[in-house]
This record gives C-alpha cells, sequence and structure tokens, in this order.
C-alpha cells in the first residue's frame, strides 16, 4: 500500500509539474503576441497576430472564408 501511495504522490507531482509548464507556455505565447500587436499598431503595419491558443466560434462558412482568407494572405 506504502509504494502506491508513493507512485501515486510521484504521478500528481509530474502532472502537476505539466500543467504549471502548460499555463506558463499559454501566458508567455499571450503576452509576446500583445506586444507584438502593439508593435505593429504603433508602426503603423496592418498585419496583427493571433496565438494558437485563440479560439472563435464560428460557423461553417465563416470558417471557410476564414481559412480561404489565410491561405490566400499567408506570408511564406
Amino acid at each position: 500500500m506504502s509504494i502506491e501511495r508513493l507512485i501515486y504522490d510521484i504521478n500528481c507531482k509530474i502532472m502537476h509539474t505539466h500543467e504549471r509548464l502548460s499555463q506558463s507556455t499559454y501566458s508567455v505565447h499571450k503576452l509576446v503576441t500583445q506586444w507584438l500587436n502593439e508593435y505593429m499598431e504603433k508602426n503603423k503595419k496592418p498585419e496583427r497576430y493571433l496565438t494558437w491558443f485563440d479560439t472563435l466560434t464560428v460557423s461553417e462558412k465563416a470558417k471557410e472564408k476564414i481559412n480561404k482568407i489565410i491561405k490566400e494572405d499567408k506570408i511564406y
């Protein structure tokens, strides 16, 4: 029983560390994206950035239009 408890505690610590790392990654991406967009606006650039974490709820038709715009406007 004590070994099972030890394994459980280790797994919990690993999961907690993973959660903190994920949250940190999200925070950094969000902050950098905000800084980039402020810079772009300040310098009157037309581009704006989105993070991979941004979530939008749209209709299927709107999704197709968004994908088309992204595909046409993608900078290689």
